[in-house]
Order: C-alpha cells, then structure tokens, then sequence
C-alpha cells in the first residue's frame, strides 16, 4: 500500500486527462504556491563537498524494459518492474526503488533544463524517479537529474521518442540502458532538500543534479516539441518545464567522486 501511494503521488499530475498549464503555474494545486522548498531552483554554489570513493549509482544490471505510462504532459516511462532497487552508495548504501524517467523542454534552446546550475539554464532534463522509505516510514523519493545542452544527437532521447510516436503497447521499450544514463562512475553531482516539480509539488525529494551535460540535437529538440503526447491524442507540448523557485535559504552539497 505504500508503494502504490507513493507511485500514485508521484504520478498523480502528469497521469491525468489534461494538460498541465506551464503558463499559468501560480494556479497549480497543492503546495506549489506556498511551499518553502519548492523545485526546481537556480542551484547556487555549494555551502560544503564531499569526496567519495564509492560509486554514483549501483544498478542491478545495466539496461532495463521500460513501459509508457500515456502521459498527457511529457515523454515518460515506468521501470519494468515495482520492485527493482538500486543502491546509493554515498547517502549511506540507501535502497531505492526505481519508478520512471521522463523528459523536460523547452520552446526554445536557451531554456528547457527544470534546474539551473551556477545560473546558466540547458536545452532539455531527464528525471530518473526512485523511492524510498525514510527513517520516519513515509515515502520519499530521490530524483536523479542529467541537464543537456545543445550538440550531438542523444540516443537514450530518441529511443523515447521513437516509443512515444508509436500507441499502445509498441510505445514500450525493450531495452533501455539507464546505467549508461546514469552511470556508477559519473564524477560530480549537486543535492538540495526540494519537492516535486508538479502538483501537488510535495516538499518531500533529495534532489541529485549531476553537474556534467549530456547533449541533445537541435532536431531532436523540435520534435519534442511538436510531438503529440498521451496515446498520440494529446497536444503536443512546446514547453514542460518549471519555473524556478525561491531559496529560502536552502543551500546546495557538491559529491566529488575520488575513485
């Protein structure tokens, strides 16, 4: 039962029969409006780093299935199975289960990231959701962020698109290599204490912002753009990102991996 609320909470928003407005976002449900530590946020520099000889992200294997959750506002994919976890090495071997990954963009190239690192925004962002159960019981999550600028092509992006340009179940993709995404040897990332970035917007996520770009073609950024969502009956979405929210005196931590 907790699971299944967790991953309602999660999808609530996203999964509905409309589309989110991204232009009128002072009128979203729930805590967006009056959070303290709402997401996403410009990430200012850090207050204090960490070198860790661990490794970023341990998953159980390298690629997995992912199945298309027909989601009105954004290119997103569920993990093949509930109960697939991976470990955490540098927040203290934590357990996480893997929920989905999805996509952010922009009407233009000069802003689609959800967050901002040092004030400079990026092309597009891809968010790998897990959950876990905080030493309180409630259900948390941990949202791995990857930002990418304007270059080459991206192959994990186009394998998206290529599912969410189908219907049904041929929307599915056999084999996704979340390990080559988010690989175990990534050298730098940033977390912040924030909340969802769609309604109900609950301040309840250990952000992970890895600080190096991957890259993402221009055309590929025009097709996301134009793509109709849901199962192909849904507008297409020029933008689904979120505004930047206050501080509020949040600061940021820098992991250096040594090793």
């Amino acid at each position: 039962m907790i699971f299944f609320m967790a991953f309602w909470t999660i999808g609530a928003a996203s999964n509905s029969a409309t589309q989110l407005n991204y232009h009128a976002q002072d009128h979203w449900e729930g805590v967006c409006t009056t959070g303290q530590a709402q997401s996403p946020i410009d990430i200012p520099a850090p207050s204090s780093k960490q070198y860790v000889t661990g490794n970023f992200l341990d998953l159980p294997k390298n690629s997995f299935m992912m199945n298309n959750l027909n989601n009105p506002n954004t290119a997103k994919y569920a993990v093949e199975n509930e109960k697939i976890e991976a470990t955490v090495p540098w927040s203290g071997n934590r357990k996480v289960t893997l929920l989905q990954l999805h996509l952010h963009w922009g009407a233009s190239n000069a802003q689609g990231s959800e967050h901002l690192i040092k004030g400079k925004a990026y092309a597009a962002e891809a968010h790998l959701v897990t959950s876990y159960i905080a030493d309180d019981g409630s259900t948390k999550y941990m949202v791995f962020a990857r930002v990418f600028k304007l270059g080459r092509e991206n192959h994990f992006i186009k394998q998206m698109m290529a599912g969410e340009m189908n219907s049904g179940q041929n929307r599915n993709i056999a084999s996704f290599s979340l390990g080559q995404l988010y690989p175990a040897n990534t050298a730098e990332w940033l977390t912040y204490q924030g909340g969802l970035t769609t309604p109900p917007c609950s301040e309840i996520v250990d952000w992970v912002v890895v600080t190096k770009p991957l890259t993402i073609s221009n055309a590929q950024l025009k097709k996301l753009r134009a793509m109709p969502l849901g199962d192909r009956n849904m507008d297409a979405l020029p933008r689904n990102w979120r505004n930047t929210q206050n501080l509020n005196g949040r600061r940021s931590k820098l992991f250096l991996r040594s090793g």
